[in-house]
């Protein structure tokens, strides 16, 4: 069964298009120093990438005082501005991917909690803007599922979800719409069992979306109000 227009994909950031370990343990291990503080390994900043920048300080250092894990999380941000656009990474094809999906006639958006300093800063620093038509991140208290569910409004009963955690397969259900886990970022595969596909690789997800193996949602399925 082929897609029916309107088609929107709509891709989580971190761990599902964005390499966040390409730059941001290394943000870490020099905010860290300039702030004369034991070191940490990569695997323990990766293990929280979840978590905000002042929560992951917290759960890295937790004796330290509020007033010091925030100018480490300052001293972070001043080093993710630094690095992003010199050491920041999308995985390998995904950009392709991108650029087909748009010349094959799909809408591509962004739904992900990162904050807009942080959102803004990945996407201008790797000259990406253009490829989204619509990005939607975390303002005030707003949800994933609340950002999906108005991109669903937006680009009608055919949008999929794109992502690597339990979050993102959780949303798209909230929302009745379709959502394909990635394995390659920074969930675990039990966190994506509901989803309704699994994919391995870049390439996979690539053949995935040009194989007609996507049904359009017959019908629409209704939109779950909060």
């Amino acid at each position: 069964m082929t897609i029916t227009s309107p088609k929107c994909a709509i891709f989580d950031l971190d761990g599902t298009l964005f390499r966040t370990d390409s730059f941001y343990p290394e943000a870490f291990r020099r905010a860290i120093d300039d702030n004369d503080l034991e070191q940490k390994t990569e695997r323990e900043i990766i293990a929280l990438f979840a978590f905000t920048t002042p929560e992951i300080c917290r759960r890295l250092f937790p004796a330290i005082s509020p007033s010091e894990i925030s100018v480490l999380s300052d001293r972070v941000r001043y080093y993710e501005r630094m690095l992003i656009s010199s050491h920041g990474r999308l995985y390998e094809g995904m950009e392709t991917l991108l650029r087909r999906l748009i010349n094959e006639g799909w809408k591509c958006a962004l739904c992900t909690n990162g904050s807009p300093e942080y959102v803004n800063n990945v996407i201008d620093g790797l000259n990406l803007r253009h490829l989204f038509d619509t990005i939607r991140l975390r303002e005030g208290t707003t949800t994933k599922t609340e950002n999906l569910r108005n991109l669903r409004r937006m680009y009608g009963d055919f949008c999929i979800m794109i992502g690597d955690k339990a979050g993102d397969i959780e949303a798209a259900t909230a929302n009745g719409i379709p959502s394909i886990g990635v394995t390659w970022g920074y969930g675990s595969r039990n966190e994506l069992i509901n989803a309704s596909y699994i994919v391995t690789s870049v390439r996979e997800l690539t053949s995935l979306f040009f194989s007609d193996r996507i049904p359009p949602l017959p019908g629409g399925t209704p939109l779950q109000e909060s």
